[in-house]
């Protein structure tokens, strides 16, 4: 009886089938009037997938909320899956709880040498205090294309389940195609992939997460997705991967490129200004001279890839060299453009920038206070509308509340220093003009930074092979997560 008992428990676990998941999040930040959204391309390129694959991938979908057209085709593509129908931060928190629990379950209901996919597309925020960075919820349209919305949350969950799953043997694959994504390389491991449509200091203004999810087939490893990927989308917005050797390139090449792939341009009424910052926050002498060192380095760094792009032809690293003499003239002649309004900004005084200015209301007050720079870079009106937005919540209790009043009478007189600060200082009212006309230049517009990225991927493509040979020559055995998760 025993034996027979046994071999019937032998049977029904050869008949359980392993299958993998994927959780698929984010849809946020759109326009609360729209029946879809922007992101509906990397949605469909996901539900086809698993449709493709339903037998191998359970599907998890955290996506959107309130566009009648985009909950249609998540429930043409995940019928019978589980989908949680807004992307709020409570069913955010809810879903990758459910993934850490089904980790630490004993036994675990997502086991050692199984697959977990996260894909992450939505509007992302610059980061703040923390280790990666914040994207945009459902029904909170985008406000500012650096700061985000009133409704955003931050991916640095993620940290936990990175972190279970390398310590289960689970592989997981994190795609993120938000703008800034680059920062949520953080979240990689031995055991976990990272691929970011955007550098961290970057919009990601592309395709990218459309395309990655529509080039992903049964079989294929997430490092060869992305790197096809990158070449269909130019690297606009400067993808980036946690490989070995999408690390080595990132970090040799991308901190010298940033200034050069910043420009203004105009989103929704939005402002997409990552040079007007730029300009402010390295106008004093001193940075200017660093800029200038800076760039001597990027030149030096770009002939060198040209150099040993000839020498890893030849030994068969590369099929051809690369001549980025394109690269050269593009980065000169915006290098030039920029220095144009450095020029202008150097005749200004602004020596009083680092000056501290307390604000004080009631038992509200800045610890260190703020210098002139951060009052006159901060928007007191964001935060304002921010906490305004809060006190509109009816479940909000009495402590929240008056914590949000305070807030806003601190902004508020915050905002007065702010006025009074630029009525004193005539020279920031004009800097502020000299900002201003960026906005109507070209020759800082997106078109220019997007030749330079261009031009910067087929550097980029270049380094990462020199680099990826290297490793290979030198038996660097480093970990590749990207390469091991096959789909």
């Amino acid at each position: 009886m025993k034996t027979t008992l046994l071999l019937v428990l032998i049977i029904l676990s050869a008949n359980v089938v392993a299958k993998d998941t994927i959780l698929f999040i984010g849809g946020g930040g759109e326009p609360l009037s729209a029946d879809e959204t922007q992101f509906d391309g990397s949605l469909e390129g996901i539900g086809a997938f698993h449709s493709k694959n339903k037998n191998s991938y359970d599907a998890v979908v955290n996506f959107n909320g309130g566009h009648s057209k985009t909950e249609k085709k998540i429930s043409k593509y995940f019928s019978g899956q589980e989908v949680v129908p807004d992307f709020t931060t409570t069913n955010y928190n809810k879903v990758v709880d459910d993934l850490i629990k089904k980790l630490s379950a004993n036994p675990p209901q997502i086991r050692a040498g199984e697959k977990l996919l996260v894909f992450i597309n939505s509007h992302g925020s610059e980061k703040q205090a923390e280790k990666t960075h914040s994207i945009s919820t459902s029904r909170s349209a985008m406000t500012s294309m650096n700061a985000g919305g009133a409704g955003m949350v931050s991916l640095d969950k993620l940290k936990e389940l990175a972190d279970l799953a390398e310590k289960k043997n689970v592989r997981l694959g994190i795609i993120d195609g938000s703008c800034h994504a680059g920062n949520s390389l953080a979240l990689a491991n031995s055991k976990t992939c990272v691929v970011a449509g955007s550098g961290p200091n970057h919009y990601s203004y592309s395709d990218f997460a459309e395309v990655y999810a529509k080039k992903m087939t049964k079989g294929r490893n997430l490092e060869d997705i992305f790197l096809e990927t990158n070449d269909e989308v130019l690297g606009k917005g400067f993808p980036m991967i946690s490989s070995p050797a999408g690390v080595a390139a990132q970090d040799e090449l991308y901190p010298y490129l940033t200034p050069y792939m910043y420009y203004h341009d105009e989103y929704r009424g939005m402002a997409l200004d990552k040079i007007d910052n730029y300009m402010k926050a390295t106008s004093s002498p001193e940075l200017v001279c660093v800029r200038e060192n800076e760039y001597v380095k990027l030149e030096s760094l770009v002939k060198l890839i040209e150099s040993m792009s000839k020498v890893a032809k030849a030994e068969g690293a590369l099929s051809r060299s690369v001549d980025l003499s394109g690269l050269e003239k593009e980065l000169a002649d915006y290098k030039k453009t920029q220095d144009k309004y450095f020029q202008k900004l150097s005749q200004l005084d602004l020596s009083g920038l680092n000056k501290i200015e307390k604000v004080r209301v009631g038992n509200l007050v800045s610890p260190t206070g703020f210098t002139h720079k951060e009052l006159l870079k901060t928007n007191f009106e964001f935060f304002i509308q921010n906490k305004v937005d809060l006190l509109k919540d009816p479940k909000l209790d009495a402590k929240k509340e008056k914590q949000a009043l305070e807030l806003i009478a601190y902004y508020k007189a915050a905002m007065l220093v702010k006025e009074r600060v630029i009525r004193e200082n005539p020279q920031y009212a004009q800097q502020q003009v000299i900002i201003e006309g960026l906005k109507t230049d070209n020759d800082v517009g997106f078109q220019v930074a997007a030749k330079i990225m261009k031009e910067a991927h087929e550097a980029y493509n270049a380094l990462y092979k020199i680099r990826e040979s290297e490793m290979v020559k030198q038996a660097k055995r480093a970990p590749n997560p990207c390469k091991d998760f096959v789909l």
